[in-house]
Parts: structure tokens; C-alpha cells; sequence
């Protein structure tokens, strides 16, 4: 299975183009560039659509791969497995406990997964660190993934704020599209490596959840200087 951090990589594409364009127009020496904020705008929409994109694509792939590859309910997280049995205690119909015969219970787990995106992640247009550890919480049993956001020069509670102010820049454009400030084309870049390595960490964390459960990993590791 390919790591969701390589999709992400992939899809980090367009906004790396766009950059890419603002320096063949613009050039590269000093001053700021008129008349091409448009392009630095455009490339917030597509690193924030990219981070949205795999938040998505990890939780689904990862609970995905625990359901294939366990062969007892016990490998599946235990908050996933009484989240999942509540649905059976309170539904109408006095047969439901059946589903859970032989492998029923993949079913069942697979029931609540598609409840859990469609409540989540269908409306999951604003990917911020509450949101985030809300989604891997109620998907995966991990508690506060956004707590191992955190590498030589960035501390947890930092990258949470970065990432909120982001996502509320990337709203203010969609909805407004003015801003307060002005967006740069180092502005896109900073941000743009910053949710390569938000991607890294959270992809890793879920790798090692996954282990936990099945003894076998969905995807392949991965390292900041490999996706830079």
C-alpha cells in the first residue's frame, strides 16, 4: 500500500509549480512581486486541499489494514470495539447482535468506520488540530495525535497554533479572498514544508497504532529529508 505521505508528496505538485511559475515571472531578486498574489493564494488552497487529503486517506487506509489483516475483534483498538458495539446495543432492530457471527464483526467495525466519515470527514473541510485528534480518535483509539507534532525548534502547542492560523488563512481566501496580510511566495513554501512534516509525524504515529493492533504495518515509513 503507498504511504499517504507519498500522496501527499504527489499532490504538493501544484502548488510547487505555482511557485515555480512566480519565479520564472517574477524572478528572483529582492523586493516583492506585484500583481502575482494570486498565484501564493492559489498555492495555500492547494497545500491546505493536500493536508485535507491525507488526514483522510491515513485514517481510512490505516483502519482499513487492521480490518484485513486481524483475525480476532481484539486486534481491533479497544475505543473502536465499545464505540462499535454502543451502535448494536441502541439499534431497533433485536437481531442486530447477529452481524457479529463468525467475521460479522469486520462488519460491524466497517458500519461504524463509514459512520464515523460520514460524521467527520464528509464535512471535514477544515482540518485543524482539534479536528484532527477528534477524527484518529474516534477512528484509531489515539489520543491526541497532535501531541507528537513537535521536532528540534517546534514544540507541540506551536504547531497547533501554526497549523490554526493556516487553516483560517485558507478559509479567509476561500470565503474573502482578501486578507489582512499579504501572501508570499515564501509563505507557501514555509507552510508547504511545515504539512510535510505535520504528515510525517501523524503517518508514522498511525504506523506504529496499526502495529500495535496486527503486528504488521499498513505502508512504509517515512523521514522529513526524503519529502522535502
Amino acid at each position: 500500500m503507498d504511504s499517504p505521505v507519498l500522496h501527499l508528496k504527489n499532490s504538493m505538485k501544484d502548488a510547487r509549480r505555482l511557485m515555480q511559475i512566480h519565479k520564472d515571472v517574477g524572478g528572483t531578486g529582492q523586493g516583492r512581486r506585484y500583481g502575482l498574489d494570486v498565484l501564493n493564494k492559489s498555492g495555500v488552497m492547494f497545500v491546505a486541499a493536500a493536508w485535507e487529503a491525507f488526514v483522510e486517506e491515513a485514517a481510512t487506509q490505516a483502519i482499513d489494514h487492521i480490518l484485513d489483516e486481524a483475525e480476532s475483534h481484539n486486534q481491533v483498538p479497544l475505543p473502536i470495539r465499545k464505540a462499535a458495539a454502543k451502535g448494536l446495543e441502541t439499534h431497533k432492530n433485536d437481531l442486530k447482535v447477529w452481524d457479529l457471527a463468525g467475521d460479522g464483526w469486520k462488519q460491524v467495525v466497517r458500519s461504524y468506520r463509514d459512520q464515523v466519515i460520514k460524521d467527520e470527514i464528509a464535512t471535514f473541510n477544515t482540518p485543524k488540530p482539534h479536528n484532527v485528534d477528534t477524527l484518529y480518535k474516534k477512528l484509531l483509539g489515539i489520543d491526541s495525535v497532535s501531541s507528537n507534532w513537535n521536532w528540534r525548534g517546534m514544540s507541540s502547542e506551536n504547531s497547533k497554533r501554526k497549523l490554526k492560523r493556516f487553516m483560517e488563512t485558507r478559509g479567509a481566501i476561500a470565503h474573502r479572498g482578501d486578507l489582512d496580510f499579504s501572501i508570499t511566495k515564501s509563505y507557501v513554501e514555509e507552510h508547504r514544508k511545515f504539512i510535510n512534516r505535520l504528515a510525517i509525524r501523524t503517518s508514522n504515529v498511525i504506523r506504529d497504532k496499526v502495529y500495535e493492533s496486527v503486528e504488521s504495518y499498513p505502508w512504509r515509513g517515512a523521514r522529513y529529508g526524503s519529502f522535502q
